[in-house]
Order: C-alpha cells, then sequence, then structure tokens
C-alpha cells in the first residue's frame, strides 16, 4: 500500500509542479517519507501545497472506490445470509459472481454452499427420521397427530367429518417372543400393508362416486403393535361398521411368508369426527377408549365409541389403579372350589374388586384389561398377595387351613423379582407353601417361551403348585401341556358350556381332561351354575367344582361362618344317608 502511494503521489507531483521545479520524495527511518524540492520552487509553496492536497484527495478518492468494488459482494452476501437467519431456513448464497471477484472470496462463498446443501440432505434425514416409523415406513405419532391437527383446525375438513382409528393388535408378543423380533417387524410391515390397502380402497370407491374433495385416508403406526388411520369422510354408521370390520378380517390374513403364524387379532376402536370430538386429544383419547372396551370385551373386534361405554382411557385407568391401591379402595372376596366326588370344599380363590368412588363396585373385567400390559399388574398383584396371605392367617387362626389360590398377571408372572416377593411375603405371614395355587391363564404360559418354564420350575422347587386358568377360552394347544410342569387345570365355562351341546366339543373336554389326568394334572371346571352343569362335568371326570352353584364370592369376613355352615349340612348329609341305609 505504502508503495501505491508513492507511485500514485509522484505521478500528481510530477504533472502539477511547474518544469523549471524538481521535486523529489525520499525515505528517512525516523520521519518516514517526505518531499524535497530545489530551493527556488519554494517561491511557488503555496501552489505546490494546493497541488499536494489534491493529490491526497485524488488518493483517498480512487482507495474508496477500489474498496467500495472489493467490499460489495461481501455486503450483499451478509444481506443474503441475515434474510436467511431471519427466515429460520438455510440456502446456498450466489453473490461472489463474475470478473473481478477477489479469488478467496469466491472459495469462501463455494465453501460457504457445500456446508449449506450438506446440512440441507442432513436435516431432510433427520426430518425423515422424526416423522417415519423405521419399520414400516407409515407416518410415525407426530406426523398423524401433526396431520389431524390440520384437519380438526380447518372449519371446512371438520365440518365433512371423519374417522379417527385406533387398532391395536392383540397377542403380538406372542409372535416375538416365539419366532423372534424379525418375524415380528415382517408381521407388523405385513398389517401396515393391510391397513393401508383398506383404507385406500375405501377412498377410490368413495372418490369414484364423486366426492373427490376429501382429502386421501393416513395410516400410521405409534409404537409398538398400536396403529392410527385418519379416513375423512367416512361417517355414516353402517359404512363405518362395515369397513372396520373390512379392516378386521384384512388383519387376519398375513402375508404367504407368514402363513404359520396363529393366534392373532386386532382389538379396534372408533372416534368420529366433529360427533366424538373436535381436538386431537378428544378423538386420540375416545378412539383408545373404543379400542379398550374391545378388548375388555374379548379381543378381536371392533367398538364405535359411544358415551354409554365409558370416559376413562387405558391411562387415566391405570392412574386411578394405583390411586385405588394408596387410597385402599380394593378388597378382596373369596369364592370356594369343591370336590367333585363328595362336594366337600378343597380351598377359596381371591378375586379382586374395586369400591369406586363412583359408587360402584367395579369386577375385575371392568379395568383389569387396561392394567394387563403395564408395571400396574405388578403392583395390584403384591397387594393381592399379601391381602390374601393375611386373610389366610385369620381363617388359620380360627382353626381353618383352606388351600388358598391367587390370579397372578403375564406381566407380573415373568417379574424378575416375583418369586422373591412371593418368598418374602410367605415368610412375613408364616404361610405354608404348599397352600398357595398360582393361577396363570394359558396365553402366559404358551406365549412366554423359556421366561414362564423357569418361573414354574422355581414355584415347584419352592412347594408352590400352579394351575392353567381359562384352559380352552383361547387357542388350547394339548400337545403343549406335555411341556409345562403345571397342577391343575381349570377348564373354562365356555368350553364346559358348549361340550354339553356340541359332540365335538365334548370330546375335546374329554380329552382335555383324560390328558390333564394321564400327566398328573387335576382339573376345575369353572363357572358351574346349575344341576345339570354339576351332574355332566362330574360324569366327564372333572376333579373339582367350582360356581354360583356352590357358591357365589364372599367377603373374607364371611368364609369361615361359611365353611361352618357347610360342615353342618355335610354331617346332616350323612347322617340322612346312613339312616336311609339302615332302613
Amino acid at each position: 500500500m505504502r508503495l501505491r502511494t508513492l507511485f500514485v503521489t509522484g505521478f500528481f507531483l510530477a504533472a502539477l509542479l511547474p518544469a523549471c521545479a524538481l521535486a523529489w520524495l525520499n525515505y528517512s527511518p525516523m520521519f518516514d517519507w517526505g518531499v524535497a524540492m530545489n530551493q527556488f520552487a519554494s517561491r511557488n509553496i503555496w501552489y505546490i501545497a494546493g497541488m499536494f492536497l489534491v493529490s491526497i484527495f485524488c488518493i483517498i478518492l480512487l482507495s474508496s472506490i477500489v474498496l467500495k468494488r472489493a467490499v460489495k459482494p461481501i455486503e450483499l452476501a451478509v444481506i443474503e445470509l441475515n434474510k436467511n437467519a431471519e427466515s429460520q431456513h438455510m440456502a446456498p448464497i450466489d453473490v461472489l459472481q463474475g470478473r473481478g471477484i477477489i479469488r478467496e472470496f469466491q472459495e469462501l462463498q463455494d465453501t460457504y454452499n457445500l456446508m449449506v446443501r450438506r446440512m440441507m440432505k442432513s436435516s431432510a434425514q433427520l426430518k425423515r427420521l422424526a416423522y417415519v416409523d423405521g419399520v414400516t415406513n407409515l407416518p410415525n405419532r407426530e406426523k398423524f397427530q401433526d396431520t389431524l391437527q390440520r384437519v380438526v383446525s380447518d372449519e371446512r375438513m371438520l365440518a365433512k367429518g371423519g374417522a379417527v382409528i385406533f387398532v391395536d393388535m392383540d397377542n403380538f408378543k406372542e409372535i416375538n417372543d416365539l419366532h423372534g423380533h424379525d418375524i415380528g417387524d415382517q408381521f407388523l410391515q405385513s398389517v401396515a400393508k393391510s391397513l393401508s390397502l383398506s383404507a385406500y380402497r375405501y377412498y377410490e370407491s368413495v372418490r369414484t362416486k364423486g366426492d373427490g374433495a376429501l382429502n386421501e385416508p393416513v395410516v400410521s403406526r405409534i409404537g409398538g403393535d398400536e396403529f392410527t388411520l385418519l379416513v375423512p369422510g367416512l361417517t355414516d354408521d353402517l359404512a363405518l361398521t362395515s369397513f372396520l370390520e373390512t379392516l378386521r378380517k384384512s388383519i387376519l390374513e398375513p402375508t404367504s411368508e407368514l402363513n404359520f403364524l396363529s393366534d392373532f387379532g386386532a382389538s379396534i376402536g372408533c372416534a368420529r369426527y366433529p360427533n366424538d370430538g373436535t381436538t386431537v386429544q378428544e378423538l386420540f383419547k375416545r378412539s383408545d377408549i373404543a379400542m379398550y372396551h374391545a378388548k375388555a370385551l374379548g379381543k378381536n373386534r371392533a367398538v364405535i365409541f359411544e358415551p354409554e361405554i365409558g370416559t376413562q382411557s387405558e391411562a387415566e385407568l391405570r392412574r386411578d389403579v394405583l390411586l385405588a391401591i394408596e387410597n385402599n379402595e380394593l378388597f378382596l372376596e373369596y369364592q370356594p372350589k369343591v370336590y367333585a366326588r363328595d362336594r366337600t370344599i378343597a380351598g377359596v380363590e381371591a378375586l379382586v374388586r374395586w369400591n369406586h368412588p363412583s359408587g360402584k363396585v367395579l369386577a375385575p373385567n371392568d379395568w383389569l384389561p387396561a392394567i394387563s400390559n403395564s408395571h400396574v399388574i405388578v403392583k395390584l398383584g403384591n397387594w393381592v398377595l399379601e391381602r390374601a396371605m393375611r386373610d389366610h392367617a385369620n381363617w388359620v387362626a380360627k382353626g381353618f387351613d383352606l388351600r388358598l389360590s391367587v390370579n397372578i398377571g403375564a406381566k407380573h408372572f415373568i417379574a424378575p423379582e416375583f418369586i422373591s416377593k412371593l418368598t418374602e411375603l410367605s415368610r412375613k405371614f408364616e404361610f405354608n407353601h404348599s397352600l398357595l395355587e398360582i393361577e396363570v391363564s394359558e396365553d402366559v404360559l404358551f406365549g412366554s417361551g423359556r421366561s414362564a418354564a423357569d418361573v414354574l420350575a422355581r414355584l415347584r422347587d419352592f412347594g408352590y403348585t400352579v394351575s392353567i386358568d381359562d384352559f380352552g377360552k383361547g387357542y388350547s394347544n394339548l400337545a403343549r401341556l406335555a411341556d409345562l410342569q403345571v397342577d391343575y387345570i381349570k377348564l373354562d365355562r365356555s368350553l364346559v358350556t358348549r361340550a354339553q351341546k356340541d359332540t365335538r366339543v365334548r370330546s375335546i373336554l374329554s380329552a382335555s381332561i383324560t390328558l390333564a389326568n394321564e400327566l398328573g394334572c387335576q382339573t376345575i371346571a369353572e363357572g358351574v351354575e346349575s344341576i345339570r352343569e354339576v351332574d355332566f362335568i362330574t360324569h366327564m371326570g372333572a376333579d373339582m367344582l367350582q360356581g354360583y352353584y356352590f357358591s357365589k364370592s364372599m367377603p373374607a369376613s364371611q368364609v369361615v361362618p361359611w365353611l361352618q355352615m357347610l360342615g353342618e349340612n355335610i354331617v346332616h348329609q350323612q347322617q340322612a344317608q346312613l339312616t336311609q341305609a339302615i332302613a
């Protein structure tokens, strides 16, 4: 810069000084640059000074022009960057182009644009991961909620109405446990395909009838084995019922690669907008309530939300059950079991009841399905075990050492702390292990693989007994009984009832009892309500009976009086039989 100034200054001095004058530039380390003229030039000093100032002005002017030309692209680049910052959207810039642009500026722009393109690509990938389910490639919960929010926020779309459908797969855990997670993922992909095809077939059928203004349906997987559908325009009761049934049946038809799967289905709940809700939260909650109701009715069915089926979601029910345990709202009742041959007492089964704040007493079927797959079932199971052992200790003190059976949920049965907690409570109440019968449903034992078998073996080592509850209610596999070391098999009431009318079912019942006896298991027929059923199942060979014919469930305080009354009746019956025999 100093040399450039020297050159320009010298140029102007040479042009402006009179021809007779001699001027040159001199450099001194102490005083920097200076101008030297011969002696006779000093007579025109004011003229020379003026010319010097003019030259300095010209230098400044030229420098500013040069600097402005050089800095202008950077200024434009800064403006573009500020726009990107204000819009919160990164985009490449293209202002440092053309001749005369400093090469370093061009390279800076190219480097920045490369960084932006890479970040945009990464952002697109992250956005996809944030809104797409990785297993099925369907939209995930966040995307579904965003779409539903746009629908309910648009008065025109809301007025047209539609359906929000909640699909929960039944017994999906068994598929994972028995066949592995890879097969489980393939199954979920098959379900996703079936749901999507059903939804878009309906959409095409409606659109061909002239209603082309409807938005396309949305199918999403919101987690685990749960799917949701948004179907605009689906409000008619008959059309909705038909569509839900088509949806359910399509799920039951796996691909040819998965035709070895069995014992699965789908519980489906549906809420309609705007009738059942006008917000995302209302529609999600009410479709979830309808789905829970479908499970409570026996699974593998579809239910459309109605106010009569309740207003609590599964999450709210789980919360309320926890509060019920803490607030001592739960209590136990006991239903006797009797021996089929002599009708003497064989033991009692503990049944939990809920003294609900609404004033009603709720049976387990009203709320147990909502907590069966959550941590709440573990807390409830521990509460039932402790309360039942405490009641049993009171009976023992009065001279009645009964066998006691307690139902244990699937999640609780295979929990790591189950046996240690059971042992702790037995020690606390000095409970005889051989008097406790653990009842678990057949889907727990048949669907939990080695976990259930290991727990069974440890329970038997400790001296506890185990029974399979509700045998014959689901898809019972007689051959698998040989793999399970259980002590009792409880025959479901539906199996006993159907066996009286259907000879094929009777053959299954007879085979089940025979096989159980050959494996060293005793059979218990539950739900016996009439003398006809008592005689029938006794003739079939059942070892024990349980049902309303003998007694309904009763509070713990009534068990001892009932036993005392039963004992007196047995004595009177024996005396009457003896008198009749002598006569």
